[in-house]
């Protein structure tokens, strides 16, 4: 999965998320290895990291492999 890194506000997570892309936690951070995880039902709402959503592209391939 290629995230974009751009955090999201609570109103942009509930923009861009859908049944087939999923918002993602950011965690780690100065001394410690950065890992997504998933942002499921039990996810604290308080949450401290920035939640990010999968990459997508907007222009077509200029390749076909």
């Amino acid at each position: 999965m290629t995230a974009d890194l751009r955090p999201l506000t609570p109103s942009e997570q509930a923009a861009v998320r859908e049944p087939n892309r999923l918002i993602w936690c950011l965690r780690g951070g100065e001394h410690t290895a950065r890992r997504l995880t998933w942002t499921g039902r039990d996810h604290p709402a308080t949450c401290p990291h920035p939640h990010v959503t999968e990459h997508r592209c907007t222009t077509e391939p200029t390749t076909l492999f």
